[in-house]
C-alpha cells in the first residue's frame, strides 16, 4: 500500500509537471498567436508619397515587433518538443501539426512583411524620383514660359530683328530639348498611377489632369515659339526685302538722275529733244510713283503692326524719299533748260532773220542811186530811228548765240553762229558808215539845190 501511494503521489507530481508544461506551450501558443495578430493588417489606401512612406513605417515596425518575439517562438517549438516527448502518438502529432502550421505562418508573415516592405520601398522610390523630375520639368517650363512672355519681337532694327530670330530659334530649340525630360516624368508618372488606380482612382484621375495639363502647356510653349519664330523670321526677311528694294530704286533714281543732268537738250532738232526729254520725264514717274508707294506702304505696314517704324528702316526710306525730289528737281531744271533753249534758239533765229531782211533794206535803200535826194533823206532818218533797236536786236542775237555756241556740241554749228553774228556786225557797221557818208553828201546835195534854186 505504501508503495502504491508513493507511486501515486509520484504520478501525481509527474502529472501537475505536465500540466504545467501544457500550460506553458498554450501560454506560448496564445503570445506566438497575438504576435502574428498584431502583425498582420492591410495597407491603407494612399494617395500620396508620405502615405506611402507611413505604410512601409508600420511594416517596418510590424516587422521589427514579429523580430523582437522570435523567442518566443522558439520557446513555442522547445515546449512542443517537450511535450511530444511525452505525449502518445496522436497528441504528438496534433502538436507537431499546431507547431507546424503556426511555424509557417510565422515564417509566412515574415516574408511578407518583407516582400511589401521592398515593394513600397521601390514605390517609394520611383514616386521619389517622379516627383523630382515632375517638379524640376515644372519649374524648367515655368521658367521658359515667362522668357516667352518677354520676347521682344517689336521689329526696331535690321540688326536687332535679326538677333531676335537667332534668339528664338535658339530657344525653341532648347524648349524641345525638353522633350527627353518630359517624357521621362511621363514614363516615371505609369508606376504611380498604377497604383493610385488601385487603391485611389480618384487620385489617379487627379494626376493625370496634371499631367495632361503640364503637356498641354508644353505643346503651347512649342507653338507659341514656332509661331513667334515664324513671324519674326516674316519680319526679318521682309525688312531684307525692303532694304533691297530701296537699294534697288536709290541706283534707278541715281541713274535718271545722271540721266537727266546729261541729257542735252540744246540741239539744233528741238522737237527730238523734247521727245527724250519726255519719254525720260515717263520713267521718272514711274520711278518715282514706287518710291512713293514703297515709302507708304512700308510706313502703314509697320504702324498699323507695331505703331514703330523701324529705325534704319525709316532713315532709309527718308534718304530714298530725298533723292526722289532730286531727280525731280533736275527734271524740272531740265525742262526749263529745254524751254530755254527753244526760246534762244527761236530768238535767236527770228532776229537772224529780222536783222537780215532789215540790212537788205536798208542797203536798197542808202545805195539806190536814182532816189531824189529829199527822199534819200528820209531814208536816211528812217534808217537811222530803226537803228537802235536793230543794235539791241543784234546784241540779243549775240548773246543767244554765245549761249548756243556754250551748249551746242556741233562744231559746224558754232562756227555757223559765230560766222553769222560777225557778218551781221560787220554789214550793220558797213550801214552805219553808208548813213554816215551819205548823210554828208545829201546834206552838201541839198545846199547846192538850194543855193540853186535861190539864183533862178
Amino acid at each position: 500500500l505504501k508503495n502504491t501511494l508513493n507511486l501515486a503521489k509520484s504520478r501525481q507530481a509527474q502529472l501537475e509537471q505536465d500540466v504545467e508544461v501544457w500550460r506553458d506551450y498554450v501560454q506560448s501558443l496564445d503570445k506566438v498567436r497575438a504576435t502574428l495578430a498584431r502583425a498582420q493588417f492591410t495597407d491603407e489606401p494612399v494617395t500620396t508619397l508620405a502615405g506611402v512612406h507611413f505604410n512601409i513605417q508600420k511594416i517596418v515596425h510590424a516587422q521589427t515587433d514579429t523580430e523582437h518575439h522570435q523567442p518566443e517562438m522558439d520557446l513555442l517549438s522547445e515546449r512542443a518538443a517537450d511535450i511530444q516527448r511525452k505525449a502518445n502518438s496522436s497528441s504528438k502529432a496534433a502538436v507537431a501539426a499546431e507547431v507546424e502550421a503556426v511555424a509557417q505562418q510565422w515564417a509566412g508573415l515574415l516574408a511578407d512583411l518583407t516582400s511589401r516592405k521592398e515593394t513600397l520601398q521601390g514605390l517609394a522610390g520611383h514616386w521619389e524620383e517622379f516627383e523630382s523630375k515632375i517638379l524640376e520639368f515644372e519649374s524648367l517650363l515655368s521658367s521658359a514660359e515667362e522668357k516667352n512672355k518677354h520676347l521682344d519681337t517689336i521689329v526696331r532694327s535690321k540688326p536687332q530683328i535679326t538677333e531676335v530670330n537667332q534668339t528664338v530659334q535658339e530657344f525653341l530649340t532648347e524648349v524641345k530639348g525638353y522633350q527627353s525630360q518630359h517624357e521621362e516624368v511621363l514614363f516615371l508618372s505609369g508606376s504611380v498611377l498604377l497604383y493610385l488606380d488601385t487603391f485611389s482612382p480618384a487620385s489617379a484621375t487627379l494626376l493625370k489632369d496634371k499631367l495632361n495639363g503640364i503637356t498641354d502647356n508644353y505643346k503651347r510653349l512649342i507653338e507659341s515659339l514656332e509661331e513667334k519664330g515664324l513671324r519674326v523670321h516674316e519680319d526679318l526677311l521682309y525688312i531684307e526685302q525692303t532694304q533691297a528694294d530701296i537699294e534697288r530704286l536709290s541706283k534707278e533714281l541715281g541713274g535718271l538722275q545722271r540721266e537727266a543732268e546729261t541729257l542735252y537738250v540744246f540741239g539744233q532738232d528741238q522737237d527730238s529733244a523734247g521727245k527724250d526729254l519726255k519719254n525720260l520725264e515717263e520713267r521718272v514717274k514711274d520711278c518715282v510713283g514706287r518710291v512713293s508707294g514703297l515709302c507708304s506702304n512700308t510706313r502703314n505696314k509697320y504702324t498699323t503692326s507695331q505703331q514703330l517704324v523701324p529705325t534704319d528702316i525709316a532713315q532709309q526710306l527718308t534718304s530714298l524719299e530725298l533723292i526722289s525730289e532730286g531727280v525731280q528737281g533736275a527734271m524740272e531744271e531740265k525742262g526749263r533748260e529745254l524751254k530755254r533753249a527753244r526760246t534762244v534758239r527761236t530768238e535767236y533765229a527770228a532776229d537772224v532773220d529780222e536783222i537780215q531782211g532789215w540790212l537788205r533794206e536798208a542797203e536798197l535803200k542808202v545805195q539806190d542811186r536814182s532816189v531824189q535826194p529829199q527822199k534819200l533823206k528820209e531814208y536816211i532818218q528812217q534808217i537811222q530811228s530803226e537803228l537802235p533797236s536793230v543794235t539791241d536786236r543784234l546784241d540779243r542775237t549775240r548773246r543767244n548765240g554765245q549761249t548756243i555756241i556754250e551748249k551746242s556740241t556741233d562744231v559746224e554749228e558754232k562756227k555757223l553762229i559765230q560766222s553769222t553774228i560777225d557778218s551781221l556786225a560787220e554789214q550793220l557797221g558797213l550801214v552805219k558808215s553808208w548813213l554816215d557818208e551819205k548823210k554828208n553828201l545829201v546834206g552838201d546835195t541839198l545846199d547846192a539845190w538850194q543855193r540853186f534854186m535861190t539864183l533862178y
